[in-house]
């Protein structure tokens, strides 16, 4: 994005197919790539936070509560990293939708939610299959292609996403 541009996390596979095969960007397109470092930064600085919030409210006593605060000091736990990561995913979800509407463009959209997953995790973009998204979870999978699995498979169900969170994270 020229020498002068913002700083990207090498590896970014996403980003360089989208680079590689869109040119050239439109307006919209180029600040939206432009502005992943800084989205990355801010998102999962947020699903960060939103965690650390849930997971020491989640103590089951005021006990439980206390330690959990307590431990913060120490540093996040797994479970309240894994809980920051599916926040993002749901994160994600949302940028989806707002870049496709910004941008009219669908598959420069899905480009550029797993751009901003990698910018933000290191983590590419993984896919749950109907096993997953119907009986193990997909909490350890990336991104939002487990929700079009979702959506796929649990058309009966009005909000997938909150469906998948609410039953993942707490594995």
């Amino acid at each position: 994005m020229g020498s002068e541009g913002p700083y990207f996390r090498a590896g970014n596979e996403a980003l360089d197919y989208l680079i590689a095969n869109y040119q050239p960007l439109d307006s919209k397109a180029r600040f939206l790539v432009e502005a992943l470092p800084k989205f990355a930064s801010e998102l999962f600085s947020e699903a960060e936070s939103t965690a650390k919030s849930l997971y020491v409210e989640q103590g089951s006593n005021v006990f439980s509560r206390l330690i959990r605060r307590s431990s913060m000091a120490v540093g996040a736990t797994s479970k309240q990293l894994l809980l920051a990561r599916c926040i993002f995913d749901l994160f994600l979800l949302m940028y989806f939708d707002e870049v496709s509407e910004y941008c009219g463009n669908k598959e420069i959209s899905s480009l550029l939610v797993d751009a901003l997953l990698y910018e933000a995790t290191g983590s590419e973009a993984s896919a749950s299959n109907e096993f997953e998204v119907m009986f193990e979870g997909t909490q350890d999978s990336r991104g939002i292609h487990k929700f079009a699995v979702a959506q796929e498979k649990l058309a009966h169900i009005k909000d997938v996403g909150a469906w998948l969170f609410g039953r993942n994270w707490q594995r």
